[in-house]
């Protein structure tokens, strides 16, 4: 288990502005504590470095879009990334292609049309990001969803965190190099190479390798024009 204020502490003995022993003074406190939470943000939107996935079920009503996060049509932690989808109708599953190209949901050409879900279209809107889906359901389906969603921030300096493997590690020397100018120093070359070597691994961990992933109104493995998609 780890917190705020032992991350803080360690890293400002890394760059040589605490001794063993030394606690830090509230302003200091203060200020790396929203340099801490400002490195989690910019983590948050690179999918290599949230270490996991949540799956989300809603049911579908037929609607051509659905907003999603804290208060919305499915109301959940709004996900910085949609990994993967299918729908779900008494014990069959349907996989679904998921796309973050706007150009590609709007060259469907009719998009009303009614049948199994196999396209979805995410826009990670704030606060609420939305879904578009097609084809609209012709009857009432369960849509899956594993999503990667932002990294808890730390809401105080002594609230414990479960942070995956190597992640205190890698936030203890990247948060170094970022306080070290607040403190008028700079990181040695020692801490810069254990803040890259451990953002490294920590992305080799949650790599995956790619699939090939068809565009929609693409029917997979047969390559014919699909009139309803306009191409």
């Amino acid at each position: 288990m780890d917190n705020a204020g032992s991350i803080i502490t360690a890293a400002m003995q890394d760059i040589g502005s605490l001794y063993a022993g030394q606690e830090p003074s509230t302003d200091d406190y203060n200020v790396c504590l929203r340099r801490l939470n400002g490195l989690l943000e910019l983590w948050s939107i690179d999918n290599l470095l949230i270490p996991y996935r949540t799956q989300v079920s809603h049911t579908l009503d037929g609607s051509e879009s659905y907003t999603i996060g804290s208060g919305g049509d499915i109301d959940t932690v709004r996900p910085t990334f949609i990994e993967s989808a299918y729908v779900e109708h008494q014990s069959r599953d349907w996989p679904i292609h998921v796309s973050y190209d706007r150009s590609e949901y709007d060259r469907i050409y009719d998009k009303s049309i009614k049948g199994v879900p196999r396209f979805i279209y995410y826009e990670p809107e704030v606060p609420l990001g939305k879904i578009f889906i097609w084809y609209v359901g012709d009857i009432t389906y369960t849509l899956k969803l594993s999503t990667r969603g932002m990294l808890t921030e730390f809401s105080d300096l002594t609230t414990d965190i479960d942070l995956a493997p190597a992640y205190s590690y890698a936030l203890e020397y990247n948060l170094a190099i970022i306080i070290a100018p607040v403190f008028e120093t700079s990181a040695s070359q020692e801490v810069v190479m254990s803040a890259k070597t451990s953002l490294s691994k920590i992305k080799r961990l949650n790599r995956q390798a790619p699939k090939m992933v068809y565009p929609a109104g693409i029917p997979q493995g047969r390559g014919r024009y699909n009139i309803n998609a306009g191409y």
